[in-house]
């Protein structure tokens, strides 16, 4: 759960660019998302020892796969998801994994990956999307209930500690989406306006 403070920073970090009007230029977005890596790539040699410092090298950790995110978002329509360049970026990984900037190289490897397991597959694959998206609530309560489980089971290996815990997690995840999380994305079209409203009094 440590990285949910992370997270909320870049969620605020999505709220600055957009009312900064960064997302209406892709290609200065692009250039922003190289900046990014950049500072992905110097922060892979750079060991902080002050919690300040800590904090801002976990954050450009965290940042860098999130930003590609974003810059896959924006280049949605130009971006082309194929199992060949997947295959070819971790390839890419082979000869680097025992230098200092591996993690660069799996990072961007995996976050195309991801985008193409999110986006290509068809079939019986995608039925699960229309089941429900648990996957946030397994992020957030997973730690909590495993801890609980441990607690109780100080016995418990890695393996029997999932087994126990994951249906647990899984009804307490089905039950956030259903009445916490789904219901709250209604709303989203609302703060989209709220936003654009609050931006044109700022430019006013």
């Amino acid at each position: 759960m440590w990285t949910l403070f992370y997270e909320v920073l870049c969620y605020g970090g999505v709220v600055v660019l957009g009312l900064a009007g960064l997302f209406r230029h892709r290609m200065l977005f692009l250039a922003f998302t190289g900046v990014v890596a950049v500072f992905f790539i110097i922060a892979l040699d750079w060991s902080p020892t002050h919690p300040a410092l800590r904090r801002v090298d976990l954050l450009i950790q965290v940042g860098y796969p999130f930003v590609l995110g974003m810059a896959a978002y924006l280049w949605r329509d130009r971006l082309s998801l194929n199992w060949k360049i997947g295959g070819l970026l971790w390839l890419l990984c082979i000869p680097m994994l025992y230098s200092a900037y591996a993690p660069f190289f799996v990072v961007s490897a995996l976050a195309y990956s991801v985008s193409i397991f999110a986006f290509v597959p068809r079939g019986v694959l995608m039925r699960y999307n229309s089941i429900g998206d648990f996957s946030y609530g397994i992020y957030i309560y997973a730690f909590p209930i495993q801890q609980l489980v441990a607690m109780n089971n100080a016995d418990f290996g890695p393996y029997e500690n999932m087994a126990w815990s994951f249906p647990l997690v899984l009804i307490i995840a089905i039950a956030s989406w259903k009445f916490i999380e789904e219901p709250a994305l209604r709303y989203t079209d609302w703060l989209a306006d709220r936003f654009q409203i609050m931006k044109a009094r700022v430019g006013a």
